[in-house]
């Protein structure tokens, strides 16, 4: 169930509720979706953060990372950084715009790879 309080959303999920500002909603029923988990044995740290970042701002879509009731743009690293996803977290990546296919492949592969750290 959604309910729309002026400028934020409030959907109950399972009884919990969750709110959501209005630039993270997700209003089209067109967008693409795909289930990423993480491998990078650090999580999603700094480094694939940022490289996230960079790829985001390269499309027009607009790329939103879901994790444990929380969402994240791809294009803003604190949000990324705040999610604190860590390895073998399942990540909801969904994209909206016109280039999503192409945005949701590249940042879905820059979260799902393991960075060598030596």
């Amino acid at each position: 169930m959604t309910v729309s309080v002026d400028s934020l959303m409030v959907i109950f999920d399972h009884g919990r509720a969750r709110f959501i500002l209005p630039g993270l909603f997700l209003r089209s029923p067109h967008m693409v979706q795909y289930l990423a988990v993480i491998r990078n044995e650090k999580g999603l740290h700094a480094r694939p953060s940022t490289q996230v970042v960079e790829a985001g701002k390269q499309y027009q879509a607009e790329v939103i990372l879901h994790y444990d009731g929380y969402d994240a743009n791809a294009s803003r690293l604190l949000e990324l950084l705040s999610l604190g996803a860590e390895c073998g977290a399942e990540i909801q990546i969904t994209a909206d715009g016109p280039d999503e296919e192409d945005a949701l492949e590249a940042i879905k592969a820059l979260v799902e790879q393991e960075y060598d750290l030596d």
